[in-house]
């Protein structure tokens, strides 16, 4: 398993990671082919909503070593914290045009194109994302997590092991109490 490390804006975790996306809305604006919603919709199992977030063509490369079952961590920006945790369950690279129909906010231009898709979302206590940097080896006080990162399931192992945790849940929940 692996864990991705994901800044997210305040604006677009209220799109897609607080709420929901109904299946029908991306049917009803003909936003994938028939194929693709078949896809989609065999991988939800029969649930109609799904949460999801997305990756730049720039971030193809972490994008493409994203399996199922890989946590995923979203520090929201300006909150110097990883509020949320969720699971992948699926990803698929569906062009621009469903990302811009999703993501409203994209102060940097870019299409999101690599969108993977996500369950067991939870809020979790704030994880002050200076110090899971630094227990992860990222020392560089001026490392803010611009992008997407894509931490190793050895280093992420290493980090929980030397914690005395078994799941990053644990781990956030030890965080919160020695703020």
């Amino acid at each position: 398993m692996k864990l991705f490390l994901i800044p997210a804006s305040e604006e677009n975790v209220e799109e897609t990671i607080t709420k929901k996306v109904n299946i029908s809305t991306i049917e009803e604006n003909q936003l994938l082919t028939e194929y693709q919603i078949g896809a989609l919709k065999e991988s939800l199992r029969g649930f109609k909503e799904f949460n999801c977030w997305a990756l730049t063509k720039n971030s193809q490369f972490i994008f493409e070593s994203m399996e199922r079952g890989d946590m995923v961590l979203f520090a929201v920006n300006k909150t110097g914290a990883f509020k949320f945790i969720g699971e992948i369950f699926y990803t698929a690279n569906y062009g621009e045009e469903l990302g811009k129909f999703l993501w409203r906010y994209n102060p940097n231009k870019k299409s999101w194109t690599h969108l993977y898709f996500i369950r067991n979302i939870k809020e979790i206590s704030e994880i002050d994302k200076r110090t899971l940097l630094n227990d992860l080896g990222y020392r560089d006080e001026k490392d803010i997590l611009q992008g997407a990162r894509s931490i190793d399931s050895l280093n992420f192992k290493n980090l929980l092991e030397k914690e005395g945790y078994e799941e990053i849940k644990d781990y956030a929940d030890m965080i919160e109490l020695n703020k």
